[in-house]
């Protein structure tokens, strides 16, 4: 076993062989070889090379490592023209590289081929010029290799290349734990990317190929440029990508954080209890439907442009942290595309646009038949007003510009947090999307202005049936579709603003004192307990064509909503005055026999068997009003009705409005007043 040894005041030119086990080289001075051969080549079992503040130096390899169990610990600074430290690619190489110096190239600093490699830097690793592939590398024949960066892994300013750039062979056990600084550096240009970390196949391999281990920063991983932290097309991560530090790639025209870039997988989580921050996105699922894998955000997620961005399949985002924009956002702050599918969001942190910006909080953009769902118990809070695509939602459905088919959304929005917008709807499902699911609703979903008033959820352009349950608290307006809607708010907490749509609807409302509006077709309202208002929000006859009743000879149209549970004297029947032409109520309760005048509200004690013959009646009487709006008692169905018409002395088309199905007693007609009707 032979120790050789340069001393400090000694440069020596001549290539050092270490081949023989236990051999060992210290340099205090200088070691500087030109030529194609490497300055140090240590091919034996357990070689060491100690750099105690000199210098190794070589036009090729600085240290060319090819045996078992190198030890390599460098104080000083190594310096190769094309590599400064070389495990041999015939995966047999092994051994430590312990850096507290300078290692350096001007193509790549520490090129890893061999097995069992382990890499610690608590200094400097750099190139003088763009790196092959990364700054530190490993190729298709490494494995079971490890980096631990506590110093700083720079591509080198004004480089373009990646700081650490790992290419898998196929199934390789490795690390990467960093505490310290990896800079990627430049733009994408030939080989190189510009990432802090990457990870890739090469072309000439099939296939997944397979990295198990973590990517553990506790540090900073930085790019200039593309992604800070890349995993390619075709490379699993079996394992998780662990962020307590800070993740940044900020240019706005393509900065990302994190990208998994489509046919990667992801198996296990990345998990953020740091910062990443993107300025184009902050953790990007690439588009394609071939990316899966699960966010677990406990930190800060951030971008200029979109925080995080869903185009994969099998996609699960958990958010306990804050997820924001500083800037206006692409479509939204939380965003999938149209190829997406099988994604979940759970926000039990804060999803925040921005204060000053505008756009949705979390947005889908749906391109088929969907499987997803959305459960917040944390905070959602849309911003500012619609603009360059955005609305200002909380929580947006809609469908893809080139898409002309509905697409659908297979699941449930589930709120027991706050959904919030400053401006418009809080939820807003837009046209050509199915909800086939419920909106969910324990927690408050408080609407933006709109209207002199404030819209909670508008669903008026969904394509088919929506289903709302709200225990929960609404604050704003809630514009149903042009389906048969069900919403149901009787347990809910606060008063409700409902209004229909065309469709046959049914609309429960909850204890507060409700305002209900079937609009267009056959409605079920019920306004639970609370002072409720029923109102007629559509054209009369905008449910179909009066037929004439051959009895009476009087026109009706028999499409009346149900309301299941009026009460005289605290609820009330809201219409229109430009729907109705009629610009003023005059009441009057009477036997048929004694109306007159040209009261135009009228409350008829009688009973009868249709409408149509209590119109009759009315036009015999002594009324002489145009049109207007009785209440009679129908002796064949057995509760009172609400009717529209068009000439209340002349006996005009009739259109029935209303059923009011739990008036049951004749004698009920004589509780009405004025006071339960109300014409705006």
């Amino acid at each position: 076993m032979s120790k050789k040894i340069i001393p400090g005041n000694e440069t020596s030119n001549t290539p050092v062989v270490l081949d023989e086990s236990g051999e060992s080289l210290k340099v205090f001075g200088r070691l500087e070889v030109s030529g194609e051969e490497p300055a140090v080549s240590a091919q034996g079992v357990l070689n060491r090379v100690d750099i105690e503040g000199g210098v190794i130096r070589s036009e090729r390899r600085a240290i060319e490592a090819g045996g078992t169990d190198t030890n390599i610990v460098n104080n000083g600074t190594i310096d190769g023209g094309r590599d400064g430290i070389y495990f041999i690619d015939d995966g047999r190489a092994s051994g430590t590289v312990r850096n507290k110096g300078t290692i350096t190239s001007a193509s790549r600093a520490i090129h890893i081929g061999g097995d069992q490699v382990n890499v610690i830097n608590e200094g400097f690793i750099t190139t003088t010029d763009d790196p092959r592939n990364g700054t530190v590398y490993s190729n298709v024949t490494g494995n079971n290799y490890f980096l631990d960066n506590k110093g700083l892994i720079d591509v080198g300013e004004g480089n373009n290349g990646d700081a650490i750039s790992w290419e898998l062979g196929e199934n390789i056990t490795t690390s990467i734990v960093n505490s310290g600084l990896a800079q990627g550096r430049g733009e994408a240009i030939g080989t190189n990317l510009s990432s802090a970390v990457r990870l890739f196949r090469p072309d000439d391999i099939e296939g997944l190929v397979s990295f198990n281990g973590n990517i553990e920063n506790s540090g900073k991983l930085a790019a200039e440029n593309g992604a800070a932290v890349v995993v390619q097309p075709n490379v699993e991560l079996n394992g998780s990508i662990i962020n307590s530090g800070e993740i940044r790639s900020v240019n706005p025209e393509n900065g990302r954080g994190i990208s998994f870039e489509d046919g990667s997988e992801l198996n296990g989580e990345i998990l953020n209890t740091g910062l990443i921050n993107g300025g184009y996105d902050g953790v990007n699922f690439g588009s394609g439907g071939q990316v899966s894998g699960t966010l677990r955000n406990k930190g800060t997620i951030t971008s200029a442009s979109r925080a995080v961005h869903i185009g994969g399949d099998q996609v699960n985002i958990i958010n306990e942290g804050f997820i924001t924009t500083t800037d206006n956002p692409r479509n939204g702050t939380v965003y999938s595309d149209l190829t997406a599918n099988n994604y979940f969001l759970d926000n039990k942190g804060l999803i925040d646009v921005g204060q000053g910006n505008n756009g949705d909080a979390i947005s889908w953009e749906l391109g088929g038949n969907v499987t997803t769902s959305i459960v917040n118990s944390g905070l959602a809070q849309g911003r500012g007003v619609a603009t360059n695509g955005n609305l200002s939602s909380a929580v947006r459905l809609f469908r893809g510009n080139d898409i002309e088919e509905v697409v659908s959304f297979n699941g449930n929005i589930e709120n027991s947090g706050r959904l919030v917008a400053e401006n418009g709807a809080a939820i807003a499902i837009q046209e050509g999307v199915d909800l086939n699911g419920s909106i969910i609703n324990d927690g408050t979903i408080e609407g933006g202005a709109f209207n002199e008033g404030k819209l909670a959820i508008d669903v008026s352009d969904a394509a088919d049936t929506v289903e709302i349950i709200s225990k929960g608290s609404i604050e704003g307006d809630i514009i149903l579709s042009a389906n048969d809607d069900l919403f149901d708010g009787s347990e809910g907490k606060t008063s409700f603003t409902v209004d229909g749509g065309a469709g046959n609807d049914t609309i429960k409302g909850g204890s507060n004192g409700d305002f209900l509006a079937g609009g267009a077709g056959v409605d079920s309202l019920t306004g639970g307990d609370g002072k409720d208002s029923f109102a007629f929000t559509d054209d009369p006859f905008s449910g179909g064509q009066p037929m004439q009743n051959s009895a009476t000879g009087i026109n009706v149209l028999n499409a009346p909503d149900i309301i299941t549970d009026f009460r005289t004297g605290e609820d009330n029947l809201v219409f229109d005055k430009e729907l109705l032409n009629v610009d003023k109520f005059n009441f009057q309760q009477a036997n048929s026999a004694d109306l007159s005048g040209d009261n135009n509200l009228l409350i008829l004690r009688d009973p009868f068997a249709n409408a149509t013959e209590a119109a009759k009646a009315i036009a015999d009487s002594g009324i002489s009003a145009d049109e207007g709006v009785f209440v009679y008692f129908n002796q064949s169905l057995g509760f009172s009705r609400a009717v529209f018409s068009e000439d209340l002395g002349d006996g005009g088309s009739i259109s029935v409005l209303a059923n009011l199905e739990n008036l049951t007693d004749p004698g009920i007609q004589g509780d009405f007043s004025a006071n339960d009707f109300l014409l705006t």
